[in-house]
């Protein structure tokens, strides 16, 4: 994807902007994922935004080269358009932007879905150490269960 917005069907995937944060912290908290970390981080998130309202949301953490890819929801009504493809590449997008080489993220349920867009199953050691924290913090309550981690390395053309 190139530039800063995606339109299709009516919507536009953008960088989130103040107004759009009690929304996405209300969406991402809705899907049952954490919020710690959302506010402090939300200079690096993109929105879908239909028709003014917010739809679907992603963010980066970065880490270097590194960045750890999260929060990427839509809302239940806007599922299965593959909005959350578009949201995924806008947020991969900044990530280059910021010089970043590396994509990582934390899932519970989506394992079978990241791979179709270029993510490996990877062990957490393999993880940058101070993006490992991260994941603690976003995941406490699963600070001790074995979980899906992906990686992907992001393509430079």
């Amino acid at each position: 994807m190139t530039g800063e917005e995606y339109m299709d069907l009516g919507r536009v995937v953008r960088r989130a902007g103040g107004k759009d944060l009690d929304r996405v912290v209300g969406l991402i908290a809705g899907a049952g994922l954490p919020v710690a970390g959302v506010a402090e981080g939300f200079e690096h998130f993109v929105v879908a935004d239909a028709g003014g309202e917010v739809v679907g949301a992603a963010g980066i953490e970065l880490y270097g080269e590194s960045a750890l890819l999260r929060s990427v929801v839509v809302r239940p009504d806007w599922k299965g358009k593959r909005l959350g493809v578009a949201l995924v590449s806008a947020a991969l997008e900044r990530a280059r932007e910021a010089g970043v080489r590396e994509a990582y993220l934390l899932t519970t349920t989506a394992e079978r879905w990241f791979p179709r867009l270029g993510f490996e199953i990877t062990q957490r050691s393999e993880v940058p150490e101070a993006m490992r924290s991260s994941v603690g913090k976003q995941n406490g309550q699963l600070a001790g269960v074995v979980i899906g981690l992906c990686s992907g390395a992001l393509s430079f053309g």
